[in-house]
């Protein structure tokens, strides 16, 4: 992942799209830092679905 309080460069977005590299611009960070959107929606991704403890990690809170 790679941040920029402005833009990306039209070869940056290459090269990030060719390695995986997810990039946040400032209109991203904004929404991401100011209005609280959800980081998975930011860089376009699914978020994890939570996984309940199993049987035996719970007695193991108790």
């Amino acid at each position: 992942m790679m941040i920029t309080n402005a833009t990306f460069s039209e070869p940056a977005r290459a090269f990030a799209s060719k390695h995986e590299i997810h990039l946040i611009d400032a209109e991203r960070l904004q929404k991401w830092a100011t209005w609280g959107d959800s980081f998975y929606e930011i860089i376009d991704i699914p978020a994890p679905i939570p996984t309940s403890p199993t049987a035996s990690s719970a007695g193991a809170l108790s």
